[in-house]
């Protein structure tokens, strides 16, 4: 063998070993730089993260900080806003030719020259009533639907009722007409102003039913909304907030709310919707063991009722350390009113005439919504499937139609509860206003959220059966 071709073969092989170890080194680094590369672009990532959440938790410590000392300035500036607004609304009403003046056995006295919107806008606001508005909405969403998404706005809208009630039993403030002689309303609502609970509520309860249905899609079948479809929510959202906005002010021309008493009222309401936005997987897992996990469902059940009612007994203590004792000025002034509306209450008890046990009425919608608790999960667990409230139209506006139909015994018990309360014989029987509206739609929440889908509908065939066209969705234990 010629040693020529040995040492050419060992130069060529000693050059591919070379350049097998170049071409390593060359991967290696290859490799080594491309990692920096990641770790360079991940730690971007990380730091813009962290500098969204640090703009995110600024931004909610600022939101946090102005409630709080626009709550503070309020409790501090109330009187002096009082005293401003007191004469802006008796301008008002003079302006629009709301009040007029009537010789009476008495006196000249100024009556309010109301008319159907006026009245109609000062109806809702009486409690019984505003409670009936709100159940034919929650009952129409219930039946007609989505029941859980419905039985979650009922839930949180009433617990925040309850809390804004309790609010008004520790501020104690009172509504215009009761303050001041000029000033003449159409409604004599004998429970404190402040912060306005109907308001809260109306607005609280549309804006977090958009919300409710807006995140629908994400939450089940994780589809996202397109642009039009936006832009329709915040078309929906602004005729919301006109039309919280023009009630707000029928109730100021009716002297039935201060403007701060209304604002405070939403800011309570944006404090309860960022609450249940933050927690939206814990209610929502709340909501489901609470109705569709028949095996939690009775446990979870008497745990809430149980919180409820010690939230109902700490609200009862703090009225029994109330004063029984009057303003004279509203005492003089809302029996002024009274009297110009035809209502006789001249033998009523001064502790039931006006103030804080009119005000513990509210907390009797703590008792509706444990009705609801109770019938819906007597619902759930008995009910042959889970997706009753699907179907076709026809199936779902049959089901509005009817249990909107059997709302009209509440009707007529919230209609006639303010006439048997203010009955100094019911009061001398024990007959409370509290105990009456509680125990009465304690039974008619378990009735139309229990009964009515379960028997009545199951009789008439207009549940959803789980042969429909559509999937019933049967969560485990796991879920």
């Amino acid at each position: 063998m010629n040693p020529l071709n040995i040492q050419s073969e060992n130069k060529e092989s000693e050059l591919k070993e070379d350049q097998g170890v170049q071409n390593e080194q060359e991967e290696v680094r290859t490799f080594t730089n491309l990692s920096i590369e990641d770790k360079i672009k991940q730690k971007k990532i990380n730091e813009d993260h962290l500098d969204r959440n640090k703009k995110r938790l600024i931004r909610q410590f600022t939101v946090l900080f102005i409630i709080i000392l626009f709550i503070i300035l309020e409790r501090i500036l109330y009187s002096i806003i009082v005293g401003v607004e007191n004469e802006l609304l008796s301008d008002f009403q003079s302006f629009f030719n709301l009040r007029k003046s009537k010789l009476t056995e008495f006196d000249e006295m100024d009556y309010f020259n109301d008319n159907f919107l006026f009245d109609m806008a000062g109806s809702v606001h009486r409690n019984g009533i505003s409670i009936m508005i709100f159940t034919n909405y929650f009952i129409t969403l219930y039946v007609g639907f989505d029941a859980l998404i419905a039985v979650k706005i009922l839930y949180t809208s009433y617990l925040s009722v309850f809390i804004v009630a309790f609010l008004q039993l520790i501020y104690s403030d009172p509504r215009p007409f009761w303050v001041d002689e000029k000033l003449v309303t159409s409604l004599c609502i004998p429970s404190y102003g402040n912060p306005s609970s109907f308001v809260c509520q109306l607005a609280f309860t549309l804006f977090y039913t958009v919300y409710c249905y807006k995140t629908k899609n994400h939450t089940r079948s994780f589809k996202t909304y397109d642009e039009k479809i936006d832009r329709k929510i915040k078309i929906v959202q602004v005729i919301i907030s006109l039309f919280v906005f023009l009630y707000s002010i029928l109730l100021f021309l009716m002297a039935l709310q201060y403007l701060i008493n209304m604002i405070l009222g939403l800011i309570y309401c944006f404090v309860f919707y960022a609450f249940y936005v933050t927690f939206e997987n814990q209610i929502n897992n709340i909501i489901k063991h609470s109705t569709i996990m028949n095996i939690d469902s009775k446990r979870y059940v008497f745990y809430i009722s149980f919180f409820l009612l010690i939230t109902e007994t700490i609200a009862a203590m703090l009225i029994s350390n109330e004063n029984e004792l009057v303003n004279i000025e509203w005492a003089n002034n809302f029996m002024n009113c009274l009297y110009m509306t035809e209502i006789n209450a001249m033998k009523i008890p001064a502790q039931l005439l006006m103030g804080p046990h009119f005000t513990f009425q509210k907390t009797s919608v703590i008792f509706a919504l444990i009705g609801a608790l109770f019938g819906v999960s007597y619902c759930f667990r008995h009910i042959n499937t889970l997706e009753w409230y699907k179907g076709d139209k026809r199936r779902r506006i049959l089901r509005i139609v009817v249990a909107n139909l059997f709302t009209i015994p509440g009707w007529a018990f919230a209609l006639n509860v303010e006439a048997i309360a203010l009955n100094s014989r019911m009061y001398e029987w024990g007959a409370s206003f509290f105990l009456m509206e509680s125990i009465g739609f304690l039974l008619f929440y378990f009735f139309m959220f229990g009964l009515i889908p379960l028997y009545i509908f199951k009789y008439l065939h207009l549940n959803a059966s789980s042969s429909s066209s559509y999937v019933v969705v049967k969560f485990s234990e796991e879920d």
